[in-house]
């Protein structure tokens, strides 16, 4: 379990030792549908039928696929910034469309698989649950799937560093690689989901559903995201690139 917290280590450093970076690759990509949202909210732009634009169906489906290539730019942005000491220009990553293409597909993949996993064990835990009907078990049989789930993400999910590289690599290739280090990545997984946890938690009992708080909230759950890029990143380079986490 060493190398499990040198890694969490390695990740946090690459993080919050990178934050100016950070903001200028990501930040902006992935808060820019949300603006989106709340300032079309603000003018009442009317939509078809009257509706609200932002409450009508077609407009949601449009900003959730802008937000996935913003999101996938960002992701492939901060992966070569890490890996390849790639910078952004200004407020954004340098574009490259077949690199955030290739990931957005590598990223449906990832999802699919993970939801026939979900599935899978769902079935399996609700007879467990219909059993006991004990909320002590409901309770542990949500963490140790949620927990479940972030370990195989992470197994599988070096194909996705490897398209932000322009790498060709298949699910079963990752999960080979990760193999040396499968019980080390816990380490990292589990004490990031309790750390912002925690924070998010002690955000929302502090300041509530105001302005304040969503916007803190928001930023707890961006740091989330790039700490959970970073471990994906930090397997890749130890497990693929042969980099040393030193």
């Amino acid at each position: 379990m060493d190398d499990g917290y040198k890694m969490l280590q390695h990740v946090v450093r690459q993080v919050f030792g990178n934050l100016g970076q950070a903001v200028r690759l990501t930040l902006f990509l992935t808060a820019a549908p949300m603006l989106l949202l709340v300032w079309l909210s603000a003018q009442t732009v009317p939509g078809p039928d009257g509706m609200p634009m932002p409450e009508y169906p077609g407009f949601i489906f449009l900003v959730s696929i802008l937000n996935l290539i913003l999101s996938a730019w960002a992701a492939v942005g901060w992966h070569r910034f890490v890996l390849r000491e790639e910078y952004g220009n200004g407020i954004v990553p340098q574009w490259r469309g077949q690199n955030v293409k290739s990931y957005i597909g590598r990223l449906i993949i990832l999802v699919l698989v993970m939801i026939l996993i979900v599935l899978a064990i769902g079935i399996a835990s609700g007879a467990l649950i219909l059993a006991t009907q004990s909320v002590l078990v409901i309770w542990f049989v949500a963490i140790g799937i949620a927990m479940g789930i972030s370990w195989v993400a992470v197994r599988i999910g070096l194909i996705l560093p490897a398209a932000a590289l322009g790498e060709k690599m298949r699910i079963a290739e990752s999960w080979q690689a990760t193999k040396p280090v499968s019980t080390d990545i816990l380490v990292p997984i589990v004490i990031i989901a309790i750390s912002i946890t925690v924070l998010s938690g002690a955000v929302e009992a502090i300041f509530g559903s105001t302005l304040v708080g969503l916007v803190l909230v928001a930023g707890v759950y961006w740091i989330q995201i790039l700490l959970n890029l970073s471990l994906m990143t930090t397997v890749y380079g130890m497990q693929i690139e042969g980099r040393s986490l030193s």
